[in-house]
């Protein structure tokens, strides 16, 4: 039984408002394969196949059912849960957090969550940023 919740069925990309490099950035994973491109001007790029949880935490019970933090009603116009670019560029900074060059606190990470929620109207949004800020630090920490 896989972890991961949500496939990425195609190239994702998102312009950060709120962060900038002074360098392009590459994250890759122990494999040598590159998931995540962030430029100088804050377009963030996620390749297809990526895989994540969607909003931590979910336990799935004997494939019948999810208990967790919900994702949303689905999006009308996305098809997607109303969550699920945010979750997915949140879970994707903080999985590539110790890569040597990157460059972004928690904190900014956590606000590109927030933001990319509010673009998709979410009503829940400062509830999950306010649980992201209270308890990421737990995923953060982790190696």
């Amino acid at each position: 039984m896989s972890r991961y919740v949500f496939k990425l069925e195609k190239n994702f990309e998102y312009t950060c408002k709120n962060i900038k490099s002074v360098v392009d950035l590459e994250f890759k994973d122990k494999k040598g394969n590159l998931w995540l491109t962030i430029t100088k001007s804050g377009q963030l790029k996620i390749k297809k196949d990526y895989s994540w949880d969607g909003c931590s935490i979910k336990i799935n019970i004997f494939d019948l059912f999810w208990i967790g933090t919900p994702d949303g009603l689905i999006d009308t116009k996305t098809g997607k849960p109303i969550t699920y670019y945010a979750s997915m560029v949140h879970d994707s900074l903080y999985q590539f957090k110790h890569n040597l060059n990157n460059p972004f606190t928690r904190k900014e990470i956590d606000i590109i969550f927030l933001d990319i929620l509010k673009e998709a109207k979410f009503k829940l949004r400062y509830i999950y940023y306010a649980i992201v800020r209270l308890v990421g630090w737990i995923f953060w920490l982790k190696k």
